[in-house]
């Protein structure tokens, strides 16, 4: 029972260091680092995206019970920009202050079309597509 325990906290702590060194990894990646070293390093990212030329590689991660991600920005197959972290949509964050069903079914209606429109790229004017 005891290495059943002491197993589990060891797991725990591991996982938990791994969305931490997740970020430092990201933090420390140099510029012009390739997309190939990249995924040696980091592993596939959560999402990609491509605009205008550019491809942006999202790395998802948590911090206690907050997702976070951060946006490698790539050009030519190499590193351009590292966003900073930012707060994921979560449904905690839709649903603070709700105090009735009504609310309740409004905010995670408002969560999911978060999500499934969520994006790291910025929205470019339609003039400059």
């Amino acid at each position: 029972m005891k290495n059943k325990f002491g197993f589990l906290i060891v797991f725990l702590a591991l996982t938990h260091c791994t969305h931490i060194h997740l970020n430092k990894k990201i933090t420390r990646l140099p510029y012009q680092t390739a997309k190939f070293d990249i995924m040696d390093q980091l592993g596939t990212p959560y999402k990609i995206e491509r605009k205008q030329g550019l491809d942006y590689w999202v790395y998802k991660f948590k911090v206690g019970k907050k997702e976070y991600v951060r946006t490698i920005v790539l050009k030519d197959g190499h590193v351009i920009r590292k966003g900073k972290p930012i707060r994921y949509p979560t449904p905690q964050l839709v649903l603070d202050g709700v105090e009735n069903l009504e609310e309740y079914e409004e905010a995670v209606e408002q969560f999911q079309k978060q999500r499934k429109n969520w994006s790291v790229t910025p929205k470019f004017p339609k003039e400059a597509r």
